[in-house]
């Protein structure tokens, strides 16, 4: 303690800050899981639409087909009532679930 106030080593203080900055990302998941239920992949998804990018750059960046990132979008698109996947994203936004 320095002059009554606590003292924090910067070493200490970067991981604290990391720490709680992953939590926020944990947390989202699971209010996203909760709210709407969508899977942590369909979150990713989700995510990845709201960048802009497109099913086949989405395919690609995971490893998946472009088929699979297709039927993913099919029932993230049922799961939130939402007629195409813009509508999807500002759903999910407007949940608080999307930065």
């Amino acid at each position: 303690m320095a002059r009554g106030e606590a003292v924090c080593p910067p070493q200490l203080t970067l991981s604290l800050f990391r720490y709680f900055a992953n939590q926020g990302r944990s947390v989202s998941y699971y209010r996203t899981r909760a709210e709407l239920g969508l899977t942590r992949r369909q979150h990713q998804l989700v995510s990845f639409v709201a960048k802009g990018l497109t099913n086949k750059e989405i395919a690609s960046t995971l490893h998946l087909s472009e088929q699979t990132v297709k039927n993913h979008m099919h029932r993230i698109l049922r799961q939130v009532n939402a007629e195409d996947r813009y509508e999807a994203v500002e759903t999910i936004r407007s949940f608080g679930l999307l930065s």
